[in-house]
């Protein structure tokens, strides 16, 4: 009795081969097995006809089960459409939020420069005062030098009848005493 588990393996696989590869319809929606077909060609290889016809069938069942779980290029089209459309939504999402971020940021800038500008205003203020104070400060320094200059031509006045006086004094005592 001819078994499948004792025909070679090289066999069946080159059978199943050759039918796939002369048999098979395909189209991008549909592909087609022919289990009658197969069933010829697994008896052709000296496979007997049940069991030929048992591996038909369980190939037929096979390749329904795997097929239907593949991907037509219709499903990919529909598919690449979604996520077009989703990264459109996407982009559209990112503009507005750009949008809004650089509003934000416009406006938070805006009140910065607000806040420098007021600042400035206030150093400038500041700066203004501060120059008047100098100012009143320099005329001040101004009035205490020439109340020094007055002082100091006092000093030399005395300073010289100071000197006059002590030439006085010390000039008949050192003749006293040379002489």
């Amino acid at each position: 009795m001819f078994s499948l588990h004792t025909y070679p393996v090289n066999v069946l696989l080159w059978s199943l081969y050759v039918f796939v590869i002369t048999h098979w319809r395909c189209n991008m929606a549909a592909i087609a097995f022919d289990p009658l077909g197969y069933t010829h060609e697994l008896e052709a290889a000296g496979v007997p006809r049940a069991q030929a016809e048992v591996h038909a069938k369980a190939m037929t069942v096979n390749f329904r089960h795997n097929f239907d779980a593949l991907v037509t290029t219709d499903y990919m089209s529909v598919r690449f459409s979604e996520f077009e459309t989703r990264f459109s939504e996407f982009e559209t999402r990112f503009s507005e939020f750009e949008t809004r971020v650089n509003a934000n940021m416009d406006r938070r800038f805006a009140a910065v420069d607000k806040q420098f500008a007021t600042m400035d205003k206030q150093f400038y203020e500041l700066q203004s005062s501060m120059d008047k104070q100098f100012v009143a400060v320099a005329h001040r320094f101004d009035g205490l030098e020439l109340r020094f200059e007055k002082i100091d031509s006092q000093f030399s006045k005395i300073y010289l009848l100071f000197g006059i006086t002590l030439a006085a004094i010390t000039i008949p005592i050192l003749q006293n005493f040379l002489g």
